[in-house]
C-alpha cells in the first residue's frame, strides 16, 4: 500500500540520516513531492518520541468531503499529549498545519511543532 511504501521510504531515510527522524521525515516528504498523493498524514512512535506528520494536498481532497477532511489536531492537557484526525474526535485542538511535524518527547511530554520546510 501507499502507507507501507511511505513508511519504508521514511525508515530508509532514517538509516541514511543516522536515525534522525525529523530530518528523515523532511527528506521523505521532499522525495515524494513529485507523486500525485492526496495525504501522507502519519504517526510514528519510537521508544523516546511520538511523531505526527501533517502533509496533505487540499486540492486533491475527495469531492463532497468536509474542508477539514485531512486536518490533524493536537492538544496537551495536564502533561498528556493527544493527536487526532478530523472525524475521529469532535473536540477542539490545535490544528497541525500541512507540512509540519509534531514531535513529543515520551518521557517528559515536551512537544514541539516543526515546519519541515525549515529542516
Amino acid at each position: 500500500t501507499d502507507s507501507e511504501r511511505f513508511f519504508a521510504a521514511l525508515i530508509t531515510q532514517a538509516r541514511h540520516c543516522g536515525g534522525a527522524l525529523v530530518t528523515a521525515f523532511a527528506k521523505t516528504v521532499r522525495d515524494v513531492e513529485p507523486f500525485k498523493y492526496s495525504s501522507i498524514n502519519s504517526l510514528a512512535l519510537t521508544g523516546s518520541h511520538l511523531y505526527a506528520l501533517s502533509q496533505h494536498r487540499e486540492e486533491r481532497r475527495p469531492a463532497g468531503t468536509d474542508r477539514d477532511y485531512y486536518d490533524l489536531n493536537w492538544t496537551d492537557a495536564g502533561g498528556i499529549t493527544t493527536a487526532w484526525s478530523s472525524g475521529v474526535s469532535d473536540k477542539s485542538g490545535i490544528k497541525l498545519p500541512s507540512g509540519s511535524l509534531l514531535v513529543v518527547e515520551v518521557a517528559t511530554g515536551k512537544s514541539e511543532v516543526i515546519d519541515l520546510a525549515t529542516v
